[in-house]
């Protein structure tokens, strides 16, 4: 399976590069695409030209830059959607809630929409949210 994974890779302990390296001792080929690097054109082309089966991401940061509307990470998934089969998942950790914080909250609703299926830890909020299955880490 090839998984082009976008995250927070700056460091081996990110809970992305524990994933991506859980992923290719599964036999998976994994393009990590660091978040910050990646504006929405250059992403959407480094994505098809790897062709994966899965596009994973868990925050959705483009260019590093996080908004809850999800506009600049639609457009890239739109993008990736048109060009390659992959199916679209997203893997979140935080707490999601809107007590705790309603721009998550918001972000959660937008993004779960874009996904075939939306992974969280947070088994509160997965029922209000689109596409969502709780996942728990570690």
């Amino acid at each position: 399976m090839r998984v082009a994974y976008l995250g927070s890779f700056e460091h081996d302990w990110n809970t992305e590069s524990y994933i991506a390296r859980a992923l290719e001792r599964s036999a998976c080929e994994v393009l990590r695409l660091n978040e910050v690097d990646w504006e929405s054109g250059p992403l959407i082309q480094a994505v098809v030209e790897f062709n994966p089966d899965l596009f994973l991401f868990a925050k959705g940061r483009i260019g590093g830059r996080w908004e809850p509307s999800c506009e600049m990470l639609s457009v890239a998934i739109a993008g990736i959607r048109r060009f390659t089969k992959a199916k679209v998942a997203c893997w979140v950790f935080d707490l999601l809630c809107r007590e705790y914080n309603p721009e998550r909250e918001a972000w959660a609703m937008s993004a779960s929409k874009l996904c075939d299926v939306f992974f969280t830890t947070d088994g509160y909020t997965a029922p209000r949210l689109t596409n969502a299955v709780v996942l728990r880490q570690g």
